[in-house]
């Protein structure tokens, strides 16, 4: 069982953290050769929570007040527009990456309340789409994180 930043460093140390740019980047450029062809892996990570689905959820409608308290790299981030998390919101990071300072931006495209959340990101040569899917557990909250890379320009060709 996990607390919830304990969570997204989980996340992070599997490279899913939605907005770590060199996590996600690192991870979905991984490539697995199946048939003779190079393709692009899409990423999945499950972990539990020892908490509420209710309070799980909220955590990441708030990712502008949260992020930084469970990435270190994470410098700032901007939520638009102001008000409540809804579909259409985008956060946007800035972090540092290699040195760099790096500015990555998801997008929630969809939201079912302590259910689904559906989100679109842009991650340097990727524009990764997919969910994050709360579940009631046991002891808690199952978080399962999909998303596949879509990347763009030449890391197209190995989607």
């Amino acid at each position: 069982m996990s607390s919830i930043p304990g969570l997204v460093r989980t996340l992070i140390n599997k490279r899913i953290i939605i907005g770590s740019a060199l996590a996600a980047a690192v991870a979905t450029t991984a490539m697995i050769l199946a048939h003779k062809e190079i393709r692009m892996a899409k990423m999945e990570s499950t972990v539990t929570i020892a908490r509420p689905v209710e309070e799980v959820f909220r955590f990441f409608l708030d990712l502008d007040r949260n992020a930084r308290k469970t990435d270190p790299n994470v410098e700032s981030v901007t939520k638009t527009p102001e008000g409540p998390t809804g579909p259409g919101t985008t956060f946007l990071f800035r972090q540092r990456a290699l040195g760099a300072m790096r500015e990555t931006a998801t997008t929630f495209v969809s939201i079912e309340p302590n259910r689904k959340i559906e989100i679109e990101a842009r991650l340097g040569p990727l524009r990764p789409k997919g969910t994050i899917g709360f579940d009631q557990a046991n002891l808690g909250t199952t978080v399962t994180v999909r998303l596949n890379p879509n990347p763009i320009g030449p890391l197209k060709l190995l989607s």
